[in-house]
Order: structure tokens, then C-alpha cells, then sequence
């Protein structure tokens, strides 16, 4: 079976092939933790926390280039600001919009934790970078989980 792009016929590859191709031009292995591991617990902040460092290297291979992680945001207290975020970006990078997990004041429950999973990338020490702001007279809890890796 012919595939074409364009009008134009592609080249097919055997599967041996294709797997040869995908090894040589550096195949990705996606690593996922048994058990998630909490690298990062937060908790009755009021305050914003600027961009932090967190070093993975103890629970990923020293072959990871992304992270995968689960954001949580919990509220224990609502104040008069509009919302909060937390922000995860690779280290060393100054992303306009990196992964964030936002919550928002309207229709809002204190104590009811918002979740989300993104996928970050490392630098070559197995670090990224994580930012809590915090909304006018909240007070916040924030974890990161990793749930598992690419290498």
C-alpha cells in the first residue's frame, strides 16, 4: 500500500525498519511510578512564592528530560482576590506561559482540592522550577506529585 503526501509518494518501512529509524534518532521511554511520589508539599501559604528550584534527580533516571506531575491546589481559606495559581516551567527557562494549575474564587468551596497533570521538561540535572501566587487574604495548600518520566 502506497502512502501519499501532498501528491507525493512516501517511502515505507518494514516494522524492523521503522524501529530502527525511531532507536537511531533517539526513541523516548516513558517511565510511570508505581506509586506517585510527592515532590513537593505546601502548605497555609499567604504569601506569593517566587520561582523555586526542585531537584527530581533522587526519584527520576539521570536520563529524564520531562517530568510528568500532578498539580493540586487546595484552599482553606477564600479571601477577596480573585485567584490563585500554581506554575511549574523547566530550569533555567523563562516560559510566557508554562504549565499552571489556576483556581478561581467564584463559585469556589474552601477545602475542595483542584487537580490537574502536565508534562514538564528537565534540564540536565533533573530540575525544574515551580511558582505559587497566591490571591489577597487566601491562605493555600500546594503539592506536586510525580506520577512518572520520559527519558
Amino acid at each position: 500500500m502506497s502512502v501519499y503526501v501532498n501528491g507525493v509518494e512516501q517511502p515505507t518501512y518494514t516494522d524492523a525498519e521503522a524501529l530502527a529509524a525511531a532507536i537511531a534518532g533517539g526513541l523516548s521511554k516513558v517511565i510511570w511510578k508505581d506509586t506517585s511520589v510527592t515532590v513537593m508539599s505546601d502548605n497555609d501559604r499567604t504569601v506569593d512564592l517566587a520561582w523555586t528550584d526542585l531537584d527530581l534527580s533522587a526519584v527520576t533516571s539521570n536520563k529524564a528530560k520531562f517530568a510528568i506531575l500532578n498539580l493540586r491546589l487546595k484552599p482553606p481559606i477564600i479571601g477577596s482576590g480573585n485567584y490563585c495559581q500554581l506554575s511549574v516551567r523547566k530550569n533555567g527557562t523563562t516560559a510566557s506561559y508554562p504549565p499552571s494549575l489556576f483556581i478561581y474564587k467564584v463559585g469556589l468551596i474552601a477545602n475542595f482540592f483542584q487537580e490537574q497533570e502536565v508534562i514538564v521538561g528537565l534540564d540536565y540535572s533533573q530540575e525544574l522550577e515551580y511558582e505559587i501566587n497566591v490571591g489577597v487574604g487566601w491562605t493555600l495548600d500546594s503539592r506536586l506529585r510525580l506520577l512518572g518520566y520520559i527519558e
